[in-house]
């Protein structure tokens, strides 16, 4: 196993089976671009809009199919009744057979998540970090980031330096730590993570989840409460097996 770092959303993840049933039609390929733009002018997916509206399917052979969404589904199972006026008008034209599709309901937070989505029907996937560093982190940090847990977890095993303010007295140490990043071995719990909220820290990192008590994802997601005056963002990450072995029996006295 190799370093590993995943973000961890300040709202939970929709469940990965939240879809909606929506009424689709096969078309052919030439109709595309004409269909796509006289169905988004009469009847816009407003809260699909990571749904693509087109779906390719790839056959036995060379031969790719094409269906296309055109509306949301009112019924059940009744898919030859109740559109719109002006769909009913662009199925009748182009003579489409509908038929009931399933899609996800809601944006995917996670590559995972998204790949399960676009098995019913494609999606748009967008990380939750961006590659400028505004938020979440930068690939090039990803070393440094590294480095950096395995200092904070090597310090947790050497109670001598750890426990020692004489490592820390000649350093100059703001009363606020606005833009610091903080390492954690251990998730921690709601008082440990409202202390840093307090200090404004811009990024927590831990490594092992606290089933009990973890206020960062394993139990509460506290950094996602719009109610607070401070948000920083949350990553875990997962550290080779032989770290792990080291810290593994601390989970029922962390917090």
């Amino acid at each position: 196993m190799v370093w590993e770092l995943i973000e961890v959303p300040g709202n939970p993840s929709p469940p990965q089976h939240s879809t909606v049933d929506v009424v689709a039609a096969k078309i052919a390929p030439k109709l595309a671009n004409a269909l796509i733009r006289q169905l988004n002018q009469v009847c816009p997916l407003e809260n699909l809009r990571h749904v693509k509206r087109v779906r390719r399917h790839v056959g036995c052979g060379e031969n790719s199919e094409l269906s296309i969404i055109l509306c949301l589904s009112t019924g059940p199972e009744n898919c030859s009744e109740g559109f719109p006026e002006e769909v009913q008008k662009i199925v009748d034209n182009y003579h489409l057979s509908p038929f009931i599709a399933r899609v996800a309901s809601c944006c995917a937070t996670s590559k995972e998540e998204w790949e399960e989505q676009c098995k019913l029907w494609p999606t748009s996937y967008h990380p939750p970090h961006d590659i400028d560093g505004v938020s979440g982190f930068k690939e090039e940090e990803l070393p440094s980031i590294f480095d950096c847990m395995r200092t904070a977890m090597q310090l947790s095993q050497d109670k001598e330096q750890s426990a020692d303010p004489a490592c820390c007295s000649g350093l100059s140490r703001p009363y606020l730590c606005t833009g610091f990043d903080i390492y954690l071995v251990w998730e921690p719990c709601a008082m440990c993570a409202m202390a840093l909220v307090h200090q404004r820290f811009k990024r927590v990192f831990y490594a092992f989840p606290n089933p009990i008590t973890g206020a960062l994802g394993s139990v509460y997601r506290l950094h996602g409460q719009k109610s607070l005056n401070h948000h920083y963002f949350v990553f875990r990450i997962k550290v080779p097996e032989a770290y792990s072995n080291g810290s593994s029996h601390c989970s029922e006295k962390c917090c």
